[in-house]
């Protein structure tokens, strides 16, 4: 059963408050809370969320993140959630309103969004949870197609390798016929642009 593979209560929030702190602190990051501190910071946060990385640092710890919220208490993690981001005041309501309510800064409305998109990674990524091969591959091209046009070799590069999937390059074109429109080369003002690939029309709604 789950409950023999999984390690104790106190060792599963010991693990949730490790990972939990890094999502805070790629948080605070974004937000610009440690802009003095130079570009090796910045840099770490942009390695740590690279597409092509993600399936080794981001990817994984979110996924023991669901692992721990799955076997821990809701609430209790909810409050856990608020005190590290220290957005206590942002959320209680009625008789439990703050008399001195935060202002409305740049930076804390930052942290609110940082921490709601990582509710919603909770509550929404499948990545490692039973999805298949093809629906992996999939949604790593559906994402990367919402940014832009690409060419081939732009998707195939920026497509990182994950551990669940073992014949990416096969499922990838297939999937790429399936999920895009392909725009023909085309040669302006004597100069031939590379051929592109397109989300079709009809995924920006359905995914």
């Amino acid at each position: 059963t789950l409950e023999e593979v999984l390690p104790s209560e106190e060792v599963l929030w010991c693990v949730m408050e490790h990972v939990l702190r890094i999502q805070v602190g790629i948080g605070e990051i974004l937000s610009g809370l440690w802009v003095r501190n130079g570009y090796s910071l910045r840099s770490q946060e942009e390695f740590y969320l690279q597409g092509q990385y993600c399936n080794q640092c981001v990817d994984l710890d979110i996924f023991l993140l669901q692992v721990c919220v799955m076997a821990l208490d809701s609430d209790l993690f909810l409050t856990t959630l608020l005190q590290r981001y220290k957005l206590d005041p942002w959320f209680k309501f009625g008789d439990f309103a703050s008399s001195t309510q935060p202002a409305d800064t740049d930076v804390q409305q930052a942290l609110v969004e940082s921490m709601l998109n990582l509710i919603l990674q909770l509550v929404y990524q499948r990545m490692y949870m039973g999805l298949s091969e093809e629906r992996m591959v999939h949604l790593e091209v559906v994402t990367k197609l919402t940014m832009g046009d690409f060419t081939h070799s732009q998707l195939t590069d920026n497509l990182p390798e994950k551990p669940g999937i073992s014949e990416l390059t096969e499922l990838f074109d297939e999937v790429l016929s399936k999920v895009s429109d392909y725009k023909q080369p085309t040669n302006e003002s004597g100069q031939l642009t590379q051929g592109i690939y397109a989300l079709k029309p009809d995924l920006w709604k359905s995914e």
